[in-house]
């Protein structure tokens, strides 16, 4: 095989949907037929009205056999796909490090994906570290689970730390923290009692 990657904005969308939508009917096995076909028709309509993926095609004696998007805005893996007929060749390796190497020059510090299913262990043995588990809506309203990933591009903490947390244990400490301020502010001006009033004979006690 004599695999060419390069950008490839301006190439044939309608090639990479019929790639794309070929990939998704053989290769999707973890879905529901009626899944995987509202998922090709609203991955077509993404594929083609997507304005900001930067696109980069592996191409075989220029044939294309697989495609990869990203959108550096949102530091997103919108798109990996490899023919079927050339899988377990490399192929998908190759774009994903493409991609990410895109996706550092043009600053991003990380690279986030929403895998299916049956992609989730590839992203996994590349060096991607689950965040959660997710899902959306087709077009059909039928529900696609998918599995949230993320890889750091550069060393930074706070990056470790949303890998290590659940989203939702990240909100509950933030929502935590920023309680305590107002709570030792009461602490230290604690609320002024009524004053004592003593009548000459008897006692009142303080309310």
């Amino acid at each position: 095989m004599n695999l060419q990657l390069h950008l490839a904005n301006s190439f044939d969308k309608e090639k990479l949907v019929e790639l794309q939508s070929k990939s998704l009917r053989l290769l999707f096995a973890n879905y529901k037929p009626k899944a995987v076909e509202s998922l090709i028709i609203g991955q077509a309509k993404a594929r083609l009205k997507y304005k900001h993926e930067i696109v980069v095609v592996a191409l075989d004696k220029d044939e294309l056999v697989g495609f990869a998007c990203l959108d550096v805005h949102l530091s997103l893996i919108t798109a990996l796909y490899v023919h079927p007929d050339f899988i377990r060749q490399g192929i998908g390796t190759h774009l994903l490090n493409f991609i990410n190497k895109t996706a550092q020059e043009s600053g991003c510090k990380f690279i986030k994906v929403w895998s299916s299913l049956t992609a989730a262990s590839f992203y996994k043995t590349r060096g991607f570290k689950v965040i959660g588990n997710r899902g959306f809506f087709t077009d059909n309203n039928i529900w696609i689970p998918c599995v949230y990933l993320k890889k750091k591009l550069v060393d930074d903490p706070i990056l470790d730390f949303e890998t290590l947390l659940p989203i939702h244990l990240i909100i509950i400490i933030l929502i935590l923290c920023s309680s305590i301020g107002p709570i030792l502010k009461v602490l230290d001006n604690p609320l002024p009692t009524k004053p004592t009033q003593i009548l000459p004979g008897k006692t009142i006690e303080r309310e």
